[in-house]
């Protein structure tokens, strides 16, 4: 899932849930956490290969065994920021709702405040209990903050483990048990890039931000109806030049919908008296369900895939129904056979059986086993789920060129995403490994 929807989602989360009792702090920890697995993208400053990245990338940064160990660092950092920087909440402010340990808890159970005593004239008395007031406060600090920095650990782990669910529910794979395995787990619910999924996270926060000013409702919700359904038009047009179709019955049908979503809310006035909190938990509700039903046309395409396979009496190695932009409908099915690997498109709105065109793997030869001794190519396989092998001799050079099937796009040519192509001279030696990831 791309970095900005995770951040999205992670402030839906935040506010459905944590704003009320938190705040912008617990809100703000939710989101971060959200965003920060997809800090290893900084490992591009510091790896120049290309191959090298493929295996940071979400690998310990998404693993649920070191989840812990950088929701607690997070926790750390901010309670240090917030205690060094007067822009955050204090901390009076932040456990003055009566979390365990406050001077309020404190006071509330008879620390620090003494009933009456005879025998000191008043002064006395309340220099006395001042003194004891403020000890009592200096000791009940450690365990408050203790208390705080745990409970901005959880909302970080929270976050983070959304991203990690989000990640998952793609294509691409992801290591959630880095370090104790390099397993890529995916669970083929939704496109990297998922149009749909990102409207269902920003809509209802949007909603929310309109109906809390009743004078300027009107002019929010049609400056978000416009932003918004220009932002599916240019998609749509962009989407045309990668062979990915989005008509313009759909763009007015999602412009219909945002515009419903947007003024629905105004029936009766009742979403003037919504808290932001509500707008959100529908938001979250909303999300639970597209997933739901994206599960279940997994599981329908998957069928279909395995249909194909069964009818043509292939050699099945792996198979897979993947996910394809721009709607739950539309799937890719992959067949991988000893000999090659075959891919169609399925419409789950259509009911007859979809084309598969076949990608022939190369012959066995020299040059091919001499390439998968190759450290590069080992992780490369390891990476790819459909790879697709092809050798070819060009202007004197012996080069075996390796694909992922599963980012095969027509508008690409021979050049998809993550081609891997080893060079060699006339002699057999190795020149040079290229992987053309973009």
């Amino acid at each position: 899932m791309d970095t900005i929807t995770h951040g999205i989602a992670g402030a839906l989360l935040g506010k459905a849930f944590f704003f009320e009792r938190e705040g912008r702090l617990g809100v703000l920890a939710v989101t971060v956490g959200s965003v920060f697995p997809d800090s290893d993208a900084f490992a591009n400053l510091f790896y120049h290969d290309r191959i090298a990245y493929l295996e940071i990338h979400r690998s310990i940064t998404h693993s649920f065994v070191a989840l812990p160990g950088f929701a607690l660092a997070l926790g750390a950092v901010t309670c240090l920021l917030a205690r060094r920087h007067s822009g955050f909440p204090t901390e009076a402010e932040f456990v003055g709702a009566g979390y365990p340990g406050s001077p309020a808890d404190a006071e509330s159970v008879g620390v620090g405040n003494p009933g009456p005593q005879s025998g000191p004239s008043e002064s006395e008395s309340i220099s006395a209990h001042q003194a004891q007031s403020r000890a009592a406060n200096s000791d009940a600090a450690i365990p408050n903050r203790w208390w705080r920095w745990l409970l901005l650990s959880c909302l970080f782990g929270i976050g983070i483990g959304l991203h990690i669910v989000m990640d998952l529910i793609t294509s691409f794979g992801t290591m959630i048990w880095s370090p104790l395995t390099r397993a890529r787990i995916s669970w083929d619910m939704t496109f990297i890039m998922d149009l749909l999924l990102t409207t269902i996270v920003l809509l209802p926060q949007l909603a929310a931000w309109a109906y809390s000013d009743p004078q300027r409702t009107r002019r929010r919700c049609f400056g978000i109806w416009f932003c918004m359904t220009a932002a599916v038009a240019a998609i749509a047009r962009l989407a045309g030049q990668f062979q990915v179709p989005i008509s313009a019955t759909s763009v007015a049908t999602g412009s219909a919908v945002i515009a419903a979503v947007l003024w629905i809310p105004s029936a009766g006035g009742r979403g003037f008296h919504w808290k932001r909190s509500a707008y959100c938990r529908v938001g979250v509700a909303a999300l639970v369900i597209y997933l739901g039903l994206c599960q279940i046309a997994h599981r329908a395409a998957l069928v279909r895939v395995k249909d194909f396979a069964s009818r043509s009496g292939i050699a099945v190695e792996r198979l897979a129904a993947l996910p394809s932009p721009p709607s739950v409908l539309r799937w890719s099915g992959l067949v991988e056979t000893p000999k090659g690997i075959y891919r169609g498109s399925i419409n789950l709105a259509n009911s007859s059986e979809p084309a598969y065109l076949f990608f022939p793997n190369a012959e066995n030869n020299w040059y091919l086993q001499r390439a998968e001794t190759q450290a590069d190519v080992k992780t490369y396989l390891w990476f790819a789920r459909f790879p697709w092998v092809t050798y070819y001799e060009t202007e004197g050079l012996h080069v075996v060129e390796f694909k992922d099937i599963q980012f095969f796009f027509p508008p690409r040519g021979n050049d998809p995403p993550f081609t891997l192509r080893v060079f060699f001279d006339a002699q057999g030696h190795i020149l040079n490994s290229t992987l053309l990831d973009r």
